[in-house]
């Protein structure tokens, strides 16, 4: 049996779930600016980018966890922020993301936490080859 981890609130946890889900009802802003009457969702988005970095990261030979954890969490923030397009998004938006995923991964428990930060990081430099498949789509 495994070992339940000492600071995991199921509170949290199922708020870590309920916000994360929103990106199922976030639509993609790109679309909605160009005028798409059903635009697909930031949720919609990350699956098609999973299954992109997926095949990249056998193709390439990358870190295919790895990858996958950093298509997964890429747009986290957008539950709290919303969806922007790189035209608007700013030094100011780029906080604001920042402490959208800090507010998100706080509800995780704390090993769990740092894990996922250090990969929100290493894909926000924008120097990880890993990082750039994911951001490509």
């Amino acid at each position: 049996m495994v070992e339940r981890k000492k600071d995991l609130n199921l509170l949290n946890l199922v708020g870590f779930f309920e916000t994360v889900g929103k990106l199922k009802a976030t639509a993609r802003s790109g679309w909605i600016e160009a005028g798409i009457q059903k635009p697909e969702s930031v949720a919609d988005h990350t699956f098609r980018t999973v299954i992109i970095c997926m095949i990249y990261s056998d193709l390439e030979g990358l870190d295919e966890l790895k990858v996958l954890r950093m298509a997964l969490i890429h747009d986290f923030p957008e539950a709290v922020t919303g969806d922007l397009t790189p035209l608007k998004k700013t030094r100011g938006s780029e906080k604001k993301e920042n402490e959208a995923m800090n507010q998100i991964l706080s509800l995780l428990p704390e090993e769990d936490r740092r894990k996922y930060l250090t990969t929100w990081k290493e894909l926000s430099n924008g120097q990880d080859k890993r990082g750039k498949s994911c951001e490509a789509n």
